[in-house]
């Protein structure tokens, strides 16, 4: 038999309703305060809505698992699948198109190739024609320094033997110059004498007179060419 529920009007009052009715009547509880008690949620409610959220969560991590695989499935489908044929054709046919335009177009690409185009007039603007005139004179000055710099940074691993061969050179004129100052103390008092002889050879015949032939010649007389 069922127990009678102490806050049932129904039933008689028991020991537990008497107190209640006593402390209502002296105003240490009010009628509302167990009216709230009485309308309490049971004691596994809580563990049914944990229940629940689990379950959603496990739901959720499962949906995430499916989206990955799909995802992975996109990213390795197979190559022999229709709609990646289809892609790969289109891009071939595409390709194949353009070779046969260039093939077409062979003789004029390989005259165009050729053809120099130093000589071709540049369509520019009349109103860009000076900026055009600065943009060469500085495009001119920046290939000479270009030019000269790559000239240095070539000689640049030669530059040890440049400087021996500079080093040998200047030895070598220095010697030159220390020998022919030599030489040319040496040679010029019999420089001079020679003269002298000549000059004593020719003035005795010519002295005093105007040369109008040649001077009579001796047969004694020996003459040194030099």
């Amino acid at each position: 038999m069922a127990a009678a529920h102490p806050w049932d009007p129904a039933c008689e009052p028991s020991a537990a309703g008497l107190l209640l009715s006593h402390f209502v009547a002296s105003g240490m509880v009010t009628q509302e305060m167990l009216n709230i008690s009485k309308k309490s949620a049971p004691y596994f409610v809580n563990f049914s809505r944990l229940q629940q959220i689990s379950n959603i969560q496990a739901e959720i991590y499962q949906k995430n698992l499916e989206i990955e695989l799909l995802k992975l499935e996109k990213d390795t489908a197979d190559v022999v699948h229709p709609f990646f044929l289809a892609q790969k054709c289109h891009t071939l046919q595409s390709m194949n198109n353009h070779l046969e335009a260039v093939l077409k177009e062979k003789r004029s690409l390989r005259q165009r190739l050729l053809k120099t185009t130093c000589e071709e007039n540049l369509p520019i603007e009349a109103v860009y024609h000076r900026y055009m005139v600065h943009l060469l004179e500085l495009a001119v000055t920046f290939i000479e320094r270009l030019e000269n710099h790559l000239e240095t940074i070539r000689n640049i691993p030669h530059l040890d033997e440049n400087l021996r061969k500079m080093s040998h050179t200047e030895r070598e004129r220095e010697r030159g110059r220390d020998t022919g100052r030599g030489r040319s103390r040496f040679h010029a008092p019999g420089a001079r004498r020679g003269i002298q002889s000549r000059v004593f050879r020719i003035a005795p015949w010519a002295k005093g007179k105007r040369q109008t032939a040649a001077p009579p010649r001796d047969p004694q007389q020996k003459w040194i060419c030099w």
